[in-house]
């Protein structure tokens, strides 16, 4: 959808789109797991729950054993990071003003998934957000990059 709000001529952007959108989303279920299985939800594929020997059951657990759903996130982050590529390939496609913009987008949920790769995706004990700072530092790179 933001493609369409960017602007592009290019159709390639539209299959780069929909990877770069798929690695959002990926990365909001990976950070949102505990909430979601809280509300009964369930959006990771239930083939990788089969084949990491998981259930539903188990990312509702109110004593979740973040070493058994460990292989399961990052096996889900891996998958985000491949559709983060597409992104890289998608900023050029879009229209020169919004190429920034794009950027930041790419870049904040990019680090936020690297921030739950680096607490070992414990997403069960507190949510993992960037910090204002964190956010602010990417977003000033993208007005400078606007402004160059």
């Amino acid at each position: 959808m933001c493609i369409r709000i960017f602007g592009y001529s290019d159709p390639a952007a539209e299959p780069l789109a929909e990877r770069c959108g798929l690695a959002f989303q990926l990365t909001n279920i990976i950070r949102d797991v505990k909430e979601d299985a809280g509300m009964g939800r369930v959006y990771l594929p239930q083939e990788d729950l089969a084949q990491c020997g998981l259930s539903a059951a188990d990312l509702a657990a109110p004593q979740v054993d973040v070493a058994r759903i460990r292989p399961l996130l990052a096996m889900e982050a891996d998958r985000a990071r491949e559709c983060y590529s597409a992104g890289e390939e998608l900023i050029p496609l879009v229209h020169e003003d919004s190429q920034p913009a794009l950027w930041v987008l790419i870049t904040i949920y990019r680090r936020l998934l690297e921030k739950m790769a680096s607490k070992q995706y414990d997403v069960f004990s507190e949510r993992v957000r960037l910090t204002v700072p964190e956010k602010l530092t990417v977003l000033g790179k993208g007005i400078l990059k606007r402004l160059v």
